[in-house]
């Protein structure tokens, strides 16, 4: 037992009799909170959910003193602590130092089980027997904007509302073009070309009419290049 939750051993470099003196007041510490919410509890005074709240508080710390104690004399327990204070003990370091983590974890279960259990019996004390049908109240939901309501009003699952893929092109949406309408309709020359009012040559405007060179042969008909899409 002194060595699961004894204050000597040369803790934090200190000598032996202030460590002792440190574990007494804090013993006497630890005792009386615990008497008065014994009393608190026992003689269901006003304050009791406070109480209850304090000595929940308390526990923690008690669990986090018993957690830095026991780091502190991990190190030590081959090197100082069994040569000068259990020079009875005749156990080689691995089996010492597996029985010291053995029972440092089970007391620290017992602790963290005691303490979750208080700490339910508090959180009863301060909201009631209902406590959780009123911390949790379907009517909170209401004052909570859903990140997504379009998706929760479908039943989707909630997130950011999703824009269009911004890699889908107008030309993945578009229907494919014709040869047509990127190249447009065949010009004719004026001289070898259909009259006005004739054709689909006619609703275009008609260029001059140029001469061919000599020896040279006539204009054939060329497409409007201009009209292709860039």
């Amino acid at each position: 037992m002194d060595l699961d939750i004894g204050f000597g051993h040369q803790l934090f470099g200190l000598p032996d009799q202030a460590n002792l003196i440190c574990g007494l007041l804090y013993g006497i510490l630890v005792t009386l909170m615990s008497l008065y919410t014994i009393w608190a509890i026992t003689g269901q005074a006003q304050n009791l959910s406070t109480t209850a709240r304090l000595f929940t508080t308390f526990a923690h710390l008690e669990i986090l003193v018993y957690v830095s104690i026991s780091l502190v004399k991990l190190p030590k327990l081959c090197r100082v602590i069994q040569k000068q204070y259990l020079t009875h003990l005749q156990m080689e370091c691995q089996v010492l130092w597996y029985f010291y983590v053995w029972q440092t974890a089970s007391i620290l279960a017992a602790m963290s089980l005691g303490t979750w259990v208080f700490a339910s019996y508090s959180f009863v004390l301060t909201f009631g027997h209902n406590a959780h049908s009123a911390v949790d109240h379907p009517d909170f939901a209401k004052a909570v904007e859903h990140p997504n309501p379009a998706a929760g009003a479908r039943g989707g699952p909630a997130g950011p509302e999703r824009g269009p893929d911004p890699y889908t092109s107008h030309s993945r949406l578009a229907p494919p073009p014709s040869r047509s309408s990127l190249v447009g309709h065949p010009v004719q020359s004026s001289g070898y070309g259909p009259g006005p009012g004739y054709g689909p040559a006619s609703r275009y405007p008609q260029p001059p009419p140029r001469h061919p060179a000599a020896g040279g042969h006539p204009a054939a008909a060329s497409y409007n290049v201009g009209r292709m899409p860039r």
